[in-house]
């Protein structure tokens, strides 16, 4: 119930992840965001396939652009359900899994796995660090 709930209405100004009472984010957690993370293993795992099968290189990513900017508009939604609207939503979750995709694609000018990284507190954004992506890139 709660979660085809959240997922047609705004997000409160403050967020899940803020309320002491564990229901409310145990239930997030599994009805959520738990298959969203499921989706983007799946997606990995397709592309893995498709480049064993020995696809072009740019028909190994399995979503349309469309697909990108409604899976955008999902994780936003998500997050800022979790963090509130006055703290906003955040796409730290589809850009870590858009550039372990790309790494797997085999595309990147650079490995995001040697780029360092801080998880946040709460474990639900990274950090990347610039310098070294910028040092990278050169």
């Amino acid at each position: 119930f709660f979660a085809r709930l959240w997922l047609v209405a705004s997000a409160p100004r403050k967020g899940i992840g803020e309320v002491s009472v564990g229901m409310p984010r145990a239930h997030f957690q599994a009805a959520l965001w738990s298959p969203l993370m499921d989706r983007f293993e799946e997606l990995s795992d397709q592309i893995r396939r498709r480049k064993q099968q020995g696809y072009r290189i740019h028909d190994c990513f399995p979503l349309q652009g469309y697909q990108i900017a409604e899976m955008k508009d999902h994780v936003l939604h998500l997050t800022e359900i979790w963090y509130g609207s006055d703290r906003g939503g955040n796409l730290s979750s589809m850009y870590k899994w858009f550039c372990e995709s790309m790494d797997l694609l085999g595309v990147t000018a650079y490995s995001y796995d040697l780029i360092p990284k801080e998880i946040s507190a709460d474990g639900w954004a990274t950090v990347v660090d610039g310098a070294a992506r910028v040092a990278a890139l050169k």
